[in-house]
């Protein structure tokens, strides 16, 4: 029993001095430990204000493309909406002139004596050009109607591109419009002021 007490013994301060031994090994290993845990943190943090930094400038970038596309749209929108007025008084006017025009036919053929070939094919090439214009115009109807459904779904969608050509498409189509309206009415003008 003495043997087995003195072994204990023995085996307590051996294990007692191993422990004291890992314990200066682990704490003298972990001294550099929080020396690298900050590096990694300053490193982190680094990391995290760079990627801050690009996504703010990212949404920088962003907000300034889309300014730009927001004033070059409104640029457009108020063309469209300076043509939409236009056409109205150029409809007036192709109104107004049609009505006049009408009379001075009526008044030409009334006059059957002075009526020539002539001045009935004149008339008729005249009435032609009105037609084929016409014509032209009803042709551009539903083309906006077709843009500006595209353009509902584009801006459902976030396309500002597509947007953009929508309104430059429905801008040309206003352009033809007043250029074939123009042309109406010159020919309008030319049967009011026709001399037989």
């Amino acid at each position: 029993m003495k043997k087995l007490l003195s072994v204990l013994i023995a085996f307590c301060i051996l294990m007692s001095s191993a422990a004291v031994f890992a314990e200066t090994e682990t704490t003298g290993g972990t001294t550099p430990a929080p020396e690298i845990k900050k590096a990694d943190k300053q490193a982190f943090i680094a990391q995290k204000q760079a990627a801050k930094a690009q996504k703010v400038a990212q949404r920088q970038q962003t907000k300034a493309q889309k300014d730009a596309l927001k004033a070059e749209r409104k640029v457009i929108k108020d063309k469209l909406t300076a043509n939409r007025q236009t056409i109205k008084g150029l409809e007036k006017q192709v109104r107004d002139l049609h009505k006049k025009a009408v009379a001075r036919i009526k008044e030409i053929a009334k006059d059957k004596e002075n009526l020539t070939q002539e001045t009935v094919d004149e008339l008729k090439d005249m009435l032609a050009q009105l037609k084929d214009a016409r014509v032209e115009i009803a042709g551009t109807r539903g083309k906006i109607l077709g843009e500006c459904l595209d353009m509902k779904l584009a801006k459902k969608n976030m396309d500002s591109e597509k947007i953009k050509t929508g309104l430059n498409n429905v801008l040309e189509v206003q352009n033809t419009r007043i250029e074939k309206l123009n042309s109406i009415i010159e020919v309008l003008k030319k049967i009011i002021d026709y001399k037989a």
